[in-house]
């Protein structure tokens, strides 16, 4: 429950990850909802695409000369815990050279562990 609180708490993602700023929900988290943000200074305009509770946040999203899907996946653990992944695709002018394999998987490595202090933390 704690990590899908802070997935859908999208104007506290500036305070887990500190190169997304300036989050702008235009309503609540639901299907079709837009929302707004910068990455690493880039302006990117989103639309919720899947929200399924406790399980699925995926959204679409254009910036500059590219658009992407990002998918996070809650998934609880037979152990106990939860598990976040996120899948993400990308394509469009300049979108290989501003955004290697190897970068992304960084990016989304950064954002896991900084994202599971942050639930841990409370």
């Amino acid at each position: 429950d704690r990590v899908w609180a802070l997935l859908i708490d999208l104007p506290a993602w500036p305070a887990i990850m500190p190169f997304i700023r300036d989050v702008r929900l235009e309503s609540g988290v639901a299907v079709d909802a837009w929302f707004s943000f910068r990455l690493f200074g880039f302006p990117i305009r989103a639309q919720v695409a899947v929200v399924q509770p406790n399980r699925e946040l995926t959204w679409t999203g254009r910036s500059l000369w590219f658009s992407a899907v990002d998918r996070h996946v809650v998934e609880p653990l037979p152990e106990g815990g939860t598990r976040l992944t996120i899948a993400e695709s990308f394509a469009g002018l300049f979108a290989v050279p501003l955004m290697s394999r190897a970068r992304l998987k960084a990016q989304h490595e950064q954002w896991l562990r900084t994202f599971k202090q942050a639930v841990e933390q409370g």
